[in-house]
């Protein structure tokens, strides 16, 4: 039944889980850093194509 209640229509089931550890770590610092890194919701309807990519690698498809 719980994995019922996450399952998104379109993307199924898929998730990340982010762990971080150590000594005098900050998790307002950790979160403030992971959200400037969220795209916006122009970038992500823009699609990957729309980036340019800086390792120069072959789209996986």
């Amino acid at each position: 039944m719980e994995a019922r209640c996450d399952w998104h229509p379109v993307f199924g089931d898929r998730g990340t889980v982010l762990a971080a550890t150590g000594e005098g770590m900050d998790p307002a610092e950790i979160n403030r850093l992971l959200t400037s890194c969220e795209l916006t919701d122009a970038e992500m309807m823009a699609g990957h194509d729309s980036f340019t990519d800086p390792f120069d690698l072959s789209p996986i498809h």
